[in-house]
């Protein structure tokens, strides 16, 4: 048997003894390591193919988002026109057309969450911001009273209760587009501002607990 063996390591050292030269193993190393590298180019190659369809994905999701506020323009053509006379609608279509106006407001804080510093976006958003003007300036998005004071008490006592703001609800940096879309407009500027006055002032007396006189 001890025969036998000896002549099988006879024979591997002849014809097998290559695998164990230091040369080979220095080609062992360099296979592990260009096996290493390999490996991670495909995972960053599949992160960034990842990210580029998340990329894709909420691009194509915040056109869906626009497109339904574009085919319901479409649908309501009177409403899709900085002309509208708030005063003059019906108080059904006064209700219609503030749904439409919140709608394509909400669609742009949407967008603004997934394409924050996109110039086309933002200037699309500012577009539409100045067609829906009527509501922009009214009480109803505002909540400043129908007497168009500037005076930030007075805002603070409608008529039809207390200050109740839509704007207000809205991210920070929408409310700095929707300004921006109003600045060379001086009475839809000097609403928009008073209106954000009092958003920092309502954060101000809820962060020290204090309310406002009556």
């Amino acid at each position: 048997m001890s025969r036998l063996l000896k002549y099988i390591v006879k024979i591997w050292n002849t014809y097998f003894g290559w695998l164990a030269s230091p040369r080979l193993e220095g080609a062992a190393h360099l296979a592990t390591t260009f096996a290493v590298i390999v490996g991670v180019w495909a995972i960053t190659s599949q992160a960034t193919q990842f990210s580029e369809q998340v990329s894709i994905q909420r691009e194509l999701a915040i056109s869906d988002r626009w497109q339904d506020h574009i085919r319901m323009s479409i649908q309501y053509p009177e409403f899709s026109t900085s002309k509208v006379d708030m005063s003059k609608l019906s108080e059904n279509n006064h209700e219609k057309y503030v749904w439409f106006a919140e709608d394509m407001i909400f669609a742009s804080e949407r967008i603004l969450q997934y394409a924050p510093d996109d110039p086309q976006w933002i200037n699309t958003i500012k577009y539409e911001m100045r067609v829906k003007r009527p509501y922009i300036i009214s009480d109803d998005f505002l909540g400043c009273p129908r007497n168009g004071t500037l005076n930030i008490n007075n805002c603070s006592k409608t008529k039809r209760g207390d200050f109740s703001s839509s704007y207000c609800t809205y991210v920070p940096e929408l409310r700095r587009i929707i300004i921006g879309a109003f600045r060379e407009d001086l009475f839809a500027s000097s609403r928009l501002k008073l209106a954000e006055a009092r958003c920092h002032w309502d954060v101000l007396i809820q962060t020290v607990g204090v309310q406002p006189d009556a």
